[in-house]
């Protein structure tokens, strides 16, 4: 997120939030060339693309299973009731 973490801490409610976002993404240029390859591999901090896409996939497995039980689940109360 771009921005002054400063002024990000002025918003109410989710300010603080904003203003470590603000500044770990300010970091995160500090340790990037323009096409984002790092400068150095120690100064890396947070997930690679690798285990980002990786956790996605597992949120996005996880969430269809708990939609397809829902979905079952209202099914079955259906069919109970004839």
């Amino acid at each position: 997120m771009h921005g002054d973490p400063t002024m990000f801490d002025k918003v109410p409610l989710i300010g603080q939030f904003l203003s470590k976002t603000a500044k770990s993404h300010h970091e995160h240029h500090k340790q990037v060339l323009m096409n984002m390859h790092y400068i150095e591999r120690h100064s890396v901090n947070g997930f690679s693309w690798k285990q980002s896409f990786i956790l996605g996939v597992i949120f996005w497995i996880f969430f269809k299973i708990l939609k397809i039980r829902n979905i079952m689940r209202y099914v079955q109360k259906l069919t109970d009731e004839y």
